[in-house]
């Protein structure tokens, strides 16, 4: 861990700050601390954020987590026309307000958002990420899908405030943007020997999706309100991401017998899926797509209206 900067003077002095650098740190001992934040190494951050998250950590009593709004920074040679909004922004928070991890969840399934991804957009009180034991998945990408979800959903507090703090740098050569590498990143290189490399890096993305929404499943299965309420909000898209595995003629990674794991208890879906897997056969690639997703269809329809999924 390192030590951002000395507390800002005035009431909220006492508050200490500490920055993960690496996603994958594991060892959770330090000095005493209350929040951590996360910054990715390309991006910055406005000059006030610390101070005004600790004017916001003390106005609400020390919430679990403290959620700021971002903005984007195109560092590309054709930026787009339009800006895709933030979360927060899709979540709707116009005003400062503390919300439960139940009024988060409502809120996204009354507002249609299906897929949710949170880490560097505000701070984390470093005794509640300790009790629950979060870490962020290793192996994949996309990995702010898992932990932003879990976080959120086994907190108690989520304290909101909608300034535009962090400064997102969207550049050539990003794992969020294109897939454009002049050499093959080291996550794709031992697919190679089985695809070429565009559907390599479309079988690993299917691979992260699958460890995510496995990792996810785990938690819903807890016979809880919230564990529920998670299942049905965000499984679902997981489920239309992945219906592409059905389709690999060539599986390395052993995608399709995890997949009908995931799915076993869904019997409606697992039903479905075997059918089209079993009639349809692999040549006809495009056919066995559109079968399954004309199955998911609804959810299409409500995720790719709101939320670009990544």
């Amino acid at each position: 861990t390192h030590p951002l900067c000395p507390p800002p003077q005035g009431r909220g002095r006492d508050l200490q700050t500490t920055l993960y650098t690496h996603p994958n740190h594991t060892n959770l001992n330090s000095p005493k601390i209350d929040y951590i934040i996360f910054l990715d190494s390309d991006d910055f951050w406005e000059v006030d954020l610390l101070e005004k998250c600790v004017d916001l950590a003390q106005n609400y009593n020390s919430p679990d987590i403290i959620w700021f709004d971002w903005r984007e920074i195109y560092e590309t040679k054709t930026p787009p026309k339009y800006q895709s909004q933030t979360m927060l922004e899709l979540f709707g928070f116009t005003n400062q307000t503390q919300i439960t991890a139940i009024e988060w969840l409502n809120r996204a399934k009354d507002r249609r958002i299906y897929q949710f991804w949170w880490a560097w957009q505000g701070l984390i009180r470093f005794d509640y990420l300790k009790r629950v034991n979060l870490r962020f998945l290793e192996g994949i990408i996309y990995e702010d899908n898992l932990f932003g979800v879990l976080l959120f959903s086994h907190c108690e507090s989520i304290a909101i405030m909608p300034s535009k703090l962090y400064n997102y740098r969207i550049r050539g050569g990003s794992t969020m943007t294109k897939w454009d590498f002049k050499e093959a990143p080291s996550y794709i290189k031992p697919l190679l020997a089985h695809f070429d490399y565009d559907m390599a890096l479309q079988y690993f993305k299917s691979h992260c999706h699958l460890a995510i929404a496995t990792e996810l499943q785990k938690f819903c299965l807890k016979d809880t309100h919230i564990a529920r309420l998670c299942e049905r909000t965000f499984i679902p898209s997981f489920l239309v991401e992945l219906c592409d595995i059905l389709t690999y003629q060539n599986d390395p990674y052993n995608l399709k017998v995890q997949f009908y794991a995931l799915v076993s208890g869904r019997k409606m879906d697992l039903l479905y899926i075997k059918i089209i897997d079993k009639i349809i056969p692999n040549r006809l690639k495009k056919v066995r797509h559109y079968c399954f997703l004309l199955y998911f269809v609804p959810y299409l329809i409500v995720i790719r209206g709101r939320v670009k999924l990544k």
